[in-house]
């Protein structure tokens, strides 16, 4: 009976895995979910945010917070979203509500 629920166990997570995908496997978020940040210029940093394709968490569409701002909505499994924020170091956080910032040089 161990050895069965074992594999049960195996054979659910197995099914509910994620894949790493290339950047160029991604699809770009639509630039209406995009809030700051979306064009670039000379003065400012190149930041991408993609996520692993995969039916783990795709319920749950991370937003992007730059400095404690929300600068993209709802990041898709699969998705990809290209930022332009001014050079330097900031916070970056992907998630539903802001809590531990990881810094980040751009």
């Amino acid at each position: 009976m161990k050895i069965l629920t074992v594999v049960f166990i195996m054979v659910l997570m197995a099914g509910c895995s994620t894949a790493p995908i290339a950047l160029q496997d991604t699809q770009r978020m639509p630039s209406t979910h995009i809030l700051k940040y979306s064009a670039p210029s000379p003065s400012t940093g190149h930041i991408i945010v993609y996520r692993d394709a995969g039916s783990v968490g795709s319920p749950c569409q991370p937003d992007i917070y730059i400095n404690g701002e929300d600068v993209a909505d709802s990041l898709p499994s699969g998705g990809r979203v290209d930022l332009f924020p001014p050079a330097g170091t900031l916070h970056l956080h992907a998630g539903q509500a802001i809590s531990n910032f990881s810094s980040y040089l751009v």
